[in-house]
């Protein structure tokens, strides 16, 4: 009896160390760094050059703020650069707008 309790006890410790048991989201690795708080950006891809793209910067009263052409490499939002690029940008855009 105490060794199957023993092995339960190993057993349940394995499984924890799996699996993320922690209820707290703060001790996640949260995502929010990339995600501006203040308005959006949309990338539309052009129509007459397949190698360029147009972002398209908004800010929360869904006014568009700036827009500007780059290549799509430099579009590509599964790089971090990327993705540090365009927020800079758009928090550039709407620091420019807001009144003094």
């Amino acid at each position: 009896m105490k060794k199957m309790l023993i092995e339960l006890l190993v057993i349940f410790v394995l499984l924890s160390s799996f699996f993320d048991v922690s209820a707290n989201p703060a001790t996640k690795k949260e995502r929010s760094n990339n995600i501006p708080a203040r308005g959006f950006w949309i990338i539309k891809e052009m129509t007459t050059n397949k190698q360029l793209v147009t972002v398209l910067y908004y800010n929360n009263e869904n006014h568009l703020i700036r827009k500007e052409t780059r290549s799509k490499r430099y579009a590509d939002t599964s790089r971090k650069k990327v993705v540090r690029s365009l927020k800079r940008s758009l928090v550039e855009a709407i620091d420019w707008t807001k009144p003094i």
